[in-house]
């Protein structure tokens, strides 16, 4: 049976008129790696810093292992937090750093023996790789650097719980995503629960062993990456992870016309809904197959279009296809093994049943 670490029951919090979380309920396993993720203002560093007890709920129970925390300051939660702003001290060594945590223990525990707090220390910068660095100060050290060493001050303390704010956000590309890779297997050899806020879609399915994906306070879905991506639960999910074509249509014998197109999804997606109900249809971009000849009219699950541009984004090669009603449909598909189109050449898309969700017509 899975152990849950952090439990939310109808959380809660307002600023002023503005609600930033709103009776939320969530679950995180122990040892999981739990991402938050949205865009700016949904509330989940607002969640992250309730957890974290640097925010107080308005309203509901919040409880870490099994006990309450509503009330109880930071330094007596079994968490730690890595900021985006790293926050080390410069006076001080990469060493004298990491040893800063355990010797600022929490209310109630001992402190280590100095040999203890060596070897803690030397464990630590071991796991993020930081070994050589320990006498550096934090001036000397490179973002990235600076970043493992945020990380083993967190984790020197063996917290239940590490909570990360947006930590990768201040890297650039290349070491963002060399960070997301140490990040997941430090995850694993520590077995701590960690939950992670980010903004960043790829961030959050690369690392993740479940996502949350938040809007205006509100969970939108909790799943896997693979459920999150694949079987995507609202419009805003489908449209916030991946790049989607969406169309309003409507269902007429178990098929949605829209203007010149007809989506044919797997029939299960349209149960429920009666003919002449109005519903919102996503096609992921990669789902869409441009081919060289015009295929033929009033086939589901085509359309047919002007070549409008092509781009070139490294492993996958995207295009444009303008249809005469004027939507733009977009096609991404791997480099290796596209094929060479023309510009203002007339082309045909077409994509699978699977491939098509139904979504309520007024889903944003």
């Amino acid at each position: 049976m899975t152990t849950t670490t952090v439990s939310l029951r109808g959380i809660s919090k307002a600023y002023g008129t503005v609600t930033a979380v709103d009776g939320l309920d969530l679950d995180i396993a122990e040892g999981e790696f739990l991402s938050l993720l949205g865009p700016s203002g949904c509330g989940k560093t607002t969640l992250l810093r309730m957890i974290g007890g640097f925010e107080e709920p308005d309203a509901g129970e919040l409880l870490l292992s099994g006990e309450s925390v509503v009330g109880v300051p930071p330094n007596r939660r079994a968490v730690n937090t890595v900021f985006q702003a790293y926050a080390l001290f410069p006076h001080m060594t990469v060493a004298q750093n990491v040893a800063y945590g355990l010797r600022q223990r929490r209310q109630g525990q001992p402190r280590p023996s100095r040999a203890e707090l060596a070897e803690r220390v030397r464990e630590a910068l071991a796991l993020v790789r930081m070994s050589e660095y320990a006498d550096r100060r934090p001036k000397k050290l490179s973002g990235g650097q600076q970043q493992r060493v945020a990380l083993a001050r967190a984790i020197v303390n063996r917290p239940d719980v590490l909570l990360l704010d947006e930590p990768l956000s201040a890297l650039d590309r290349n070491l963002r995503e060399q960070m997301q890779v140490e990040l997941k297997l430090i995850q694993r050899q520590v077995g701590i629960t960690f939950v992670f806020v980010t903004h960043d879609q790829a961030e959050a399915l690369s690392m993740s062993d479940r996502i949350v994906v938040m809007n205006a306070g509100h969970i939108e879905q909790v799943g896997t990456p693979q459920e999150v991506y694949g079987s995507p639960a609202t419009a805003f999910v489908a449209g916030f992870i991946g790049t989607q074509n969406f169309a309003d249509g409507i269902v007429k014998d178990r098929v949605v016309v829209a203007d010149e197109v007809t989506y044919a999804p797997e029939l299960s997606a349209l149960d429920g809904l009666e003919d002449g109900r109005t519903v919102r249809v996503a096609v992921r971009a990669e789902a869409v197959t441009v081919v060289a000849e015009p295929l033929p009219v009033g086939t589901a699950n085509t359309a047919v279009g002007t070549l409008a541009g092509t781009a070139f984004l490294g492993d996958v090669v995207q295009h444009v296809v303008l249809c005469e009603d004027g939507r733009e449909i977009l096609a991404r598909t791997a480099a290796a093994g596209a094929q060479p189109l023309a510009t203002g050449a007339l082309v045909g898309v077409t994509w699978a049943p699977e491939s098509v969700h139904v979504y309520p017509a007024d889903a944003s």
